[in-house]
């Protein structure tokens, strides 16, 4: 639909020229209400105290926005500014930023983050199953989350809540949930744009332009990314080839080469706000996005023998893979074409002494692919020319009261309708006795969401240092699965495979409450004591291979979670340390399972484990000296299964089985120096960061050949900022570590996800 290399510029240009025309009038304008305009409230997103940056939230859906440190949630929030030094590009990279937070790609579908927060969450690509962490875009929650990796480009705040937000966010929050805020148009004429080249022909162009449009009364602003990179795995003919059972002459198999997975991007953003009065406004965000992608880069690898794996990849198919740290041989790289659209409206409207805020949104996305899992260069496991969509509407209407100095509520409701078609072509290997007898599967399943809920929130002071929340949420939904389950078809190719649909429905309620003390002991020092509980869906699975697994959905997970913190800012806002500790009881947790029930073996999403799950968190920044910024983070989860109802491989013990990629600890240390060169304008700014995880098993029974060591990788930027330039030059990984974000094993064994040192230039102008 485009090319990156030729319409970059363009598509800048003729953005910042069609819209300027409706601005420049405006440029003498004094700065009012609408640069206070929240993604989802009427404050800055951002303030200063002079000591550590106070960053205000939305974690509570107040009318207005509350500094992080007087809510007793633990949240990791950080500004445009945070994000921007840190040179954080997108979602999967914001939990290098948090603790206990992991948010790596799945690594078989492009554009899909398996989420997890203190141990919860999800592992797997399976489109009919929820996530368990929420993922809310201006107020709109994604209920369809490929192709969900949101660009951090445009972001006035990102918030990640950590632990279930039940009462609040509703279902599938058990582990968290985060929040992104776009910013709202300037009451001024602003314009900037950002350009970065970097290596593996990485070319980025990124520009806003924003401001009053004929009036005072409608600000606009549009927002334009455009990205181009190549890939940073190298796809060869490399490899040992000899002669095998499915290569009896040994021949290497030749197909083309370079890098991959390429990236090209095209994000529009336009923003329109409404004055309509005092305290009431509106709010539009609407967004397009383009991506024509590749497929997954998936890298083959030969287990250790000490593992015990059998290497069918090379007894079978007589192949070694390169020995490159991130080489690949895969003659069918694949795409991914990604097409997106939403519009999200916020209306803020004062009614008496309080502030009713609805938020209607709506959103419609397809996704096309061709992904080779295994990233070989023969036919394993393909999946070609699928097919995807979704299409959401929502509706959150909440109204904020203060009753009396000590008695404020929140009270709102909240609907949601969603339907989801794939469409899921597969071609397999015939096994290690048929391996060139290729298998044609194909799955097709429509399924429609339904949900509606009644929330309410309660604060009252019991004492002017000490508040009583209480809170809860009902929830209903209803889920219908229509599916021909994943089966074989007749003969070589698609054209005669059995599609038999079969149609089930169920619904379910739950109320998930939630109850917190808050201890104000001074004014910067805030204690808290919270239990409360999460809710995730019940679901159907997707990829069942019979129609009894298909029809027969797993019911809902839930946590309860216990949490105790501290929020402190002492030595005169110089020094802030957060500690939480949780204990979260996990029950009734969806797994997919082989299980042999009334019929043959077959995969069933089943529940079928509880556990608890327990851990602290650490957040710390210190300004030791003026310019010089120290930041640390330390997070340590234990979770740990009670037990296992769900059939597991014979001398598999699941109440000593690991969490699927969840690490131990994870920890963080970040610094950052600005200081000025007399008599040049401006400053100059360093930033080193450096992060580290455990090791991880990367799949449900602990696969030894598929674990996965821990690592740490270090980032670092050198950064020149007048009024109006900032010139940076970055690097991240730049030790060169190797690693991957999982593993997974059928035929081969495959790593995804991991990246080597990338270095980049980045200038940016503000006007």
């Amino acid at each position: 639909m485009f090319k990156a290399n030729c319409l970059l510029s363009a598509t800048v240009v003729t953005s910042l020229f069609v819209l300027s025309g409706g601005l420049a009038q405006a440029q003498t304008r004094g700065a009012a209400g609408a640069a206070n305009a929240s993604g989802n409230g009427n404050t800055e997103a951002t303030t200063s105290s002079g000591g550590v940056e106070e960053v205000v939230v939305f974690a509570r859906k107040r009318a207005t926005g509350e500094n992080a440190q007087t809510v007793p949630i633990a949240i990791s929030a950080f500004s445009e500014a945070v994000l921007q030094e840190a040179h954080v590009e997108d979602i999967t990279e914001l939990g290098r930023l948090a603790p206990n937070v992991q948010t790596d790609t799945v690594g078989t579908t492009p554009g899909l983050v398996n989420l997890t927060i203190r141990g919860v969450g999800l592992n797997g690509s399976i489109r009919s199953v929820d996530p368990a962490v929420n993922v809310v875009v201006d107020g709109m929650t994604l209920g369809y989350t490929p192709g969900a990796v949101v660009d951090t480009f445009d972001l006035q705040s990102v918030e990640i809540l950590r632990g279930p937000q039940g009462v609040l966010f509703g279902r599938n929050a058990t582990g968290g949930a985060l929040v992104l805020r776009t910013a709202a148009p300037s009451d001024n004429f602003h314009a900037r744009t950002r350009v970065t080249v970097g290596n593996f022909d990485r070319l980025e162009v990124q520009a806003v332009i924003e401001g009053p449009l004929g009036g005072e009364t409608i600000l606009a602003k549009i927002a334009v990314s455009e990205k181009y990179n190549k890939g940073s795995i190298e796809n060869t003919n490399g490899g040992q080839f000899v002669p095998s059972i499915a290569n009896p002459s040994g021949a290497p198999v030749e197909h083309g080469t370079g890098n991959i997975p390429k990236t090209q991007e095209l994000v529009i953003k336009p923003t329109l706000l409404f004055k309509l009065g005092e305290n009431d406004r509106l709010t539009l965000f609407t967004q397009y996005q383009n991506y024509r992608d590749g497929g997954t880069a998936p890298v083959n690898f030969v287990p250790p023998a000490s593992s015990g794996a059998p290497a069918t990849l090379q007894t079978v198919y007589g192949f070694t893979p390169p020995a490159g740290d991130y080489a690949a041989n895969s003659a069918n790289p694949g795409y991914a074409r990604i097409e997106a659209e939403h519009a999200i409206a916020q209306l803020d409207d004062g009614i008496g002494t309080g502030t009713l805020t609805t938020i209607a949104a709506y959103r419609y996305i397809s996704f096309d692919s061709t992904i080779d899992l295994l990233g070989s260069p023969f036919v394993l496991t393909y999946l070609p020319d699928n097919r995807e969509s979704n299409h959401q509407v929502s509706l959150e209407s909440r109204y904020n009261l203060s009753l009396t100095d000590r008695l404020s509520l929140l009270a709102g409701i909240y609907a949601f309708s969603g339907t989801t078609s794939v469409l899921e072509n597969r071609i397999t290997s015939g096994g290690a006795a048929t391996p060139n007898a290729l298998v044609y599967i194909r799955t097709k399943w429509k399924q429609d969401d339904d949900t509606a809920a009644v929330f309410t929130n309660i604060d009252y002071k019991l004492l002017q240092s000490l508040t009583l929340s209480l809170g809860a949420r009902y929830g209903w939904e209803r889920k219908r699965m229509n599916i021909s389950p994943l089966q074989r078809c007749v003969g070589a190719g698609f054209g005669n495979c059995p599609l038999s649909f079969g149609e089930g429905a169920k619904h379910w309620s739950d109320v998930s409450p939630r109850f917190a003390l808050t201890y104000q002991a001074a004014r910067d020092l805030l204690a808290y004591a919270s239990w409360t509980k999460g809710f995730r869906s019940g679901n159907y699975n997707g990829r069942a291979t019979t129609p009894q697994a298909a029809l027969t959905p797993a019911n809902p997970e839930s946590v309860h979670s216990s949490e105790i913190g501290v929020k402190s800012d002492l030595f005169e806002h110089t020094l802030r340390m957060n500690v939480a500790a949780f204990y979260e009881d996990y029950k009734d947790i969806q797994a997919v399972l082989t299980a042999n029930v009334a019929g043959p073996v077959t995969q069933f999403l089943l529940n079928a484990a509880s556990a608890t799950v327990k851990g602290v968190e650490l957040e710390t920044t210190w300004l030791p000296v003026r310019g010089l910024k120290l930041q640390g983070t330390v997070g340590y989860t234990d979770a740990r299964f009670d037990r296992f109802t769900a059939p597991l491989p014979a001398g598999v013990v699941g109440t000593s089985l690991q969490f699927a990629r969840v690490p131990e600890w994870t920890y963080a240390a970040a610094g950052e120096y600005a200081f000025g060169i007399p008599p040049l304008p401006g400053a100059l700014t360093l930033h080193l960061d450096y992060n580290w995880r455990s090791g991880v098993f990367t799949d449900l029974t602990n696969t030894r050949a598929l674990y996965m060591k821990g690592y740490g990788l270090i980032d670092a930027a050198v950064s020149y900022k007048t009024d109006h330039w900032r010139l940076s030059l970055f690097g991240k990984n730049l030790q060169n570590t190797v690693y991957f974000e999982n593993n997974a094993r059928s035929f081969s064994y495959v790593e995804f996800g991991g990246s080597p040192r990338t270095y980049g230039v980045q200038m940016s102008y503000e006007l």
